[in-house]
């Protein structure tokens, strides 16, 4: 039993390769960081956290969770802020949760997740500052139609090594976008109002 009032369960499960359901643990909701709690582990099914009203950190909570394939259920609360890293190295993951509108920061958030198939609703995200690096290497991305919410600073690499996407994705004019290592048949253009 994890007891209500702590704040934090940082690499609490970090590197346990025996669990794999963690589907019915219950975790106070005084909790605001999951900073690292299941990277490494032997998790299959993940937990439901829709009710932590008081998280904002998730940074490199999955990371290297390699079984993880549907990380729909986790039901990811408003008020989340940081989703750094969050699945790291998923190799199997398919199906990445819903992304709250409160979330600032995305970098490397599916970073290598070669599994991933398709790519969150972030278009609502009103709030994301940080792009950087999100999808490299998701090798199984074949199509993205998106428009990058204005509110973002930096997607620099946001789709590098991605090798098989193609789409599209408006970006806003004063968005810092480095094109390297963007696929060849993906469009990038910018949203209506820009000069240049």
């Amino acid at each position: 039993i994890i007891e209500e009032g702590i704040t934090e369960m940082n690499g609490t499960f970090s590197d346990c390769t025996a669990l794999t359901d963690a589907s019915g643990l219950v975790i106070p909701k005084s909790i605001k960081s999951l900073h690292g709690t299941f990277s490494n582990s032997g998790l299959v099914n993940v937990p439901n956290l829709s009710n932590l009203t008081n998280l904002t950190d998730m940074t490199q909570t999955f990371k290297d969770c390699d079984n993880i394939v549907d990380a729909r259920e986790l039901n990811l609360p408003n008020g989340l802020i940081s989703m750094d890293s969050t699945f790291m190295y998923c190799s199997n993951l398919k199906h990445a949760p819903n992304i709250p509108s409160t979330v600032e920061n995305m970098n490397q958030t599916f970073y290598v997740c070669t599994n991933l198939t398709e790519i969150p609703n972030i278009e609502g995200v009103n709030k994301l500052k940080n792009l950087s690096a999100t999808f490299w290497g998701c090798s199984s991305l074949t199509y993205v139609n998106t428009t990058i919410p204005s509110s973002v600073t930096n997607c620099n690499n946001t789709f590098a090594n991605c090798p098989s996407l193609q789409g599209e994705i408006r970006i806003n004019c004063t968005t810092e976008y480095n094109h390297w290592g963007t696929p060849a048949k993906m469009v990038v253009s910018h949203t209506q109002g820009c000069t240049h």
